[in-house]
């Protein structure tokens, strides 16, 4: 196989290239993708690669409250495995095309999940270790969690609008909650399937804590919004909850837990304030910008915004 062909398989499996965050094109999927070339053999689906994801993330999590040098670098090698199988999920699924509106949530419901265990069991370890006295270990923990909810939130915000608006897809947070409110309400009609409500639960909660950000509005000029958005783009990841697994896996490594706290809850929420009125002028710029190359109605000149 020459390594062009190699090169142009392994793109095929990756998300749109302005989506896709960096430490999962350069660290996570690239490791990722000889696990699926192997998956691809066998009669698995996605699904369980997730599920496989949650078992190391909680083996990550366990491996953190211990609070050893060794226990923390085991933490973190768990944690880079996870997040590859995090990745290789969605690639088998466009591998075999069994991807699914549900598929996704769940997807989603390992971020929640490992989040939750890791986080916990990072302040049981850094107070065992001794970095922290107990209080202030669960404090700064909690402060950072938040914190990384929050940056969480913006950037898939951001992600969601770029393919709405750019390339017209389904994917605008609005049009997630429609699909996961129609499953939810098919999961209700059809009994049982507790596990699955819940997920869905919990993952249409978060996507409405996304929608409070801005209110829906009209599609704007494609080639506009890319054009002035696309490196915004690109600077909202650095604070993706990737960029976050990759500080708390070196962080864990070098056995310092300190570093993670520092750029979660201060560097990353500084980042968000530097971007959050760049990202303004821009919305405005492409409203806009837009709004000359097709003026709406008076009705839609009444409604319409961009978020």
């Amino acid at each position: 196989m020459t390594r062009g062909t190699l090169l142009s398989r392994y793109r095929a499996l990756l998300k749109p290239l302005p989506i896709e965050g960096l430490p999962d094109l350069l660290l996570f999927r690239p490791i990722a993708y000889p696990i699926v070339q192997v998956l691809k053999k066998f009669p698995v689906t996605p699904d369980q690669v997730s599920y496989s994801a949650i078992s190391t993330g909680l083996l990550s999590g366990f491996c953190f409250a211990l609070g050893t040098r060794l226990s923390f670098a085991l933490a973190g090698l768990f944690y880079a495995l996870t997040a590859s199988l995090d990745c290789a999920d969605g690639m088998l699924a466009r591998l075999k095309r069994s991807g699914t509106p549900l598929g996704r949530v769940i997807d989603g419901a390992v971020d929640y999940t490992n989040s939750v265990a890791i986080l916990t069991g990072l302040a049981i370890g850094v107070a065992r270790a001794g970095f922290y006295p107990l209080f202030e270990a669960w404090a700064v923990t909690a402060v950072a969690g938040i914190s990384l909810g929050v940056h969480c939130i913006v950037v898939d915000h951001y992600r969601c609008q770029y393919a709405f608006q750019v390339w017209g897809s389904r994917s605008s947070v609005f049009d997630e909650i429609r699909l996961q409110e129609e499953s939810l309400k098919a999961l209700r009609a059809e009994g049982g399937h507790r596990l699955l409500r819940f997920v869905l639960t919990a993952s249409l909660g978060y996507h409405r804590l996304q929608a409070r950000i801005a209110p829906p509005g009209r599609r704007f000029d494609a080639r506009t919004y890319a054009r002035l958005n696309v490196v915004a783009l690109r600077a909202w990841q650095m604070i993706e909850l990737s960029a976050h697994i990759v500080v708390l896996i070196v962080a864990a490594l070098l056995f310092k837990p300190r570093i993670f706290y520092f750029y979660t809850i201060v560097v990353a929420n500084l980042w968000l304030l530097v971007l959050a009125p760049i990202q303004y002028v821009l919305n405005r710029r492409v409203a806009a910008l837009s709004a000359a190359l097709d003026p709406p109605t008076d009705g839609q000149a009444l409604s319409d915004g961009i978020s």
